[in-house]
């Protein structure tokens, strides 16, 4: 598929807001990395439900259900997957291309014990910055990721 350069420039312009918005839905989903367990589910959840109005075909499972787990070297015994789950998306293409895969990760750091001078899940649009746990790392990117594939689709 030969991409039109002007129009895909005039589409990410036009989606500015809606990425803007995005990412403050995901900062506003706690998804603390809080070992031995974590919380991102919701910010998951949130994701498969974008990824699905644009007609991919996604699945959100759970650690515990993938087969031979356990027995891999990165498996980290005593964790506690649940309310963890992973999520993965295809949008098929149509021809012989290559393909292009797009990862991250959902959970963030935790709030931690020291004051913030902003709620860390308001999400606040402030001075063309947002502010909050994950905005960057890496709720941003996976925002970005959503409506890079919503671009290429108009």
């Amino acid at each position: 598929m030969l991409i039109d350069e002007n129009r895909l420039g005039a589409t990410v312009d036009a989606l500015r807001d809606e990425l803007t918005a995005a990412i403050q839905d995901l900062v506003r989903i706690p998804t603390e990395n809080l070992p031995p367990g974590g919380n991102e589910r919701a910010g998951q959840e949130y994701l498969c439900r974008r990824l699905r109005d644009l007609g991919l075909d996604v699945d959100l499972y759970a650690l515990d259900d993938v087969p031979g787990l356990t027995e891999q070297a990165s498996y980290w015994p005593g964790r506690d997957y649940r309310d963890r789950p992973n999520l993965t998306a295809i949008w098929r293409g149509r021809g012989g291309g290559r393909s292009l895969l797009l990862t991250g990760h959902m959970d963030t750091v935790p709030r931690g014990s020291a004051a913030w001078s902003v709620d860390p899940f308001s999400g606040l649009y402030k001075d063309g910055r947002i502010y909050g746990l994950g905005a960057i790392d890496m709720k941003g990117p996976l925002a970005a990721f959503v409506l890079a594939i919503q671009a290429l689709q108009w």
